[in-house]
């Protein structure tokens, strides 16, 4: 399918950045033409739940750690490895994230305590401070001195 390649890399790229531990083939979806059954376009990343440290607790999520992957690849250092091309993302209009989130977070409804809030919030900011280093191929980006790969 065109473009198969490009939206599996979209969507590999986004999921590195907030973290989803739950990306499978069940929620990838594709736009088709009711009549003649043509592959119109991908629907846009759907269920996200997995992500952001969803069952991880907050010291965990401040110390980093190499995060389970699905469906093509165990972790995601090493899915993003799988991501060919960065050119359409533009990740500096990502800068300043971290208040957006914390702002999202730090409402009265919100179950999220502020100090977890201020932790994902830099979380976010370290995962897409990587991503860049990846997109300009930055060789033994995810090299471990101990033996292991990890994104953070």
């Amino acid at each position: 399918m065109h473009g198969c390649g490009r939206v599996s890399g979209q969507d590999d790229s986004s999921d590195f950045i907030i973290a989803d531990e739950d990306r499978h083939f069940g929620n990838f979806g594709i736009l088709r033409d009711l009549v003649t059954l043509k592959v119109k376009g991908f629907v846009p990343i759907i269920d996200c739940g997995a992500s952001l440290g969803f069952k991880t607790s907050t010291v965990w999520i401040n110390e980093g750690y190499d995060l389970t992957s699905k469906p093509f690849k165990i972790t995601h250092s090493e899915q993003i490895r799988l991501v060919h091309s960065f050119d359409w993302m533009g990740l500096s209009r990502l800068d300043g994230i971290e208040e957006t989130v914390i702002e999202v977070f730090d409402r009265p409804c919100s179950a999220i305590e502020r100090n977890r809030a201020e932790t994902i919030a830099q979380y976010l900011r370290r995962r897409i401070e990587k991503l860049k280093g990846v997109s300009v191929g930055y060789a033994g980006f995810y090299d471990n001195p101990h033996g292991s790969s990890s994104v953070l």
